[in-house]
This record gives C-alpha cells, sequence and structure tokens, in this order.
C-alpha cells in the first residue's frame, strides 16, 4: 500500500507542486507551440522524439493539475475541464493515427488554452 497523508502534509505537497508547475509550465508551453510549428510543415529528424517528450510533460501537467486543483482558486479563473477531455481524447486519437494536422490542432486548440487557464488560476 501506498504512504498515507494527513491534510497538512497533502496541502505541502499541492503547494510544492504548483511551485513546480509554474517554472515548468512555460517551457512546455513554448515546448508544445515548437513542435506545432514543426508539425505543421517544419518537421525535423527528431520531431516525433520531441513531441513524445512533449505529450509526457503535458501528461504529467494533468496529472498535477487533477491532485492540485482543489488548491488552486477557482475564482481566479475557469478551467474548462470538458474541453480539455475533449482535448485529450482527439489528441489520443490524432496520435495514434500519426495525423501532425490533427496533433497541432488539438495543441493549439485545447492543451495550450488549458495550460494558460492553469497558470492564471494559480497566479
Amino acid at each position: 500500500m501506498g504512504q498515507e497523508y494527513n491534510m497538512e502534509e497533502i496541502a505541502e505537497l499541492q503547494k510544492e507542486t504548483i511551485e513546480s508547475l509554474k517554472e515548468y509550465i512555460p517551457n512546455l508551453q513554448r515546448g508544445l507551440s515548437q513542435v506545432t510549428e514543426e508539425l505543421k510543415g517544419e518537421r525535423k529528424e527528431d520531431t516525433d522524439e520531441y513531441l513524445r517528450m512533449n505529450i509526457d510533460g503535458l501528461n504529467w501537467v494533468i496529472e498535477a493539475y487533477n491532485g492540485t486543483v482543489s488548491s488552486v482558486d477557482p475564482e481566479k479563473t475557469k478551467i474548462d475541464v470538458s474541453s480539455l477531455e475533449e482535448g485529450v481524447e482527439k489528441l489520443s486519437k490524432s496520435f495514434m493515427a500519426k495525423e501532425d494536422a490533427g496533433i497541432a490542432e488539438c495543441i493549439e486548440k485545447y492543451m495550450l488554452p488549458f495550460l494558460e487557464q492553469f497558470m492564471n488560476a494559480m497566479a
């Protein structure tokens, strides 16, 4: 079984995670923007690897969001969870089908706005 935490420990873990997210998300936003441009036609030799790294980072942010959402101020911004869920589903389908245009569209339409909303909520 996993370690059990009390409420104070959970709050501290959430705080530490949010601080890490504040540092990490701007880098991820830049990476996703860059890989989107590559997917739109400026593909490089390492685009597939770079995309996977960015998707891994995005997955970590979404997991961290799920673990910290209770400590984010909902009055600062509304995070559109249904749009995020739709975007994850579409991104997954496009990724599995290796559809560059679909992946790029999902990143621009769903993932980058989610990251911006999440950053605003943590401000």
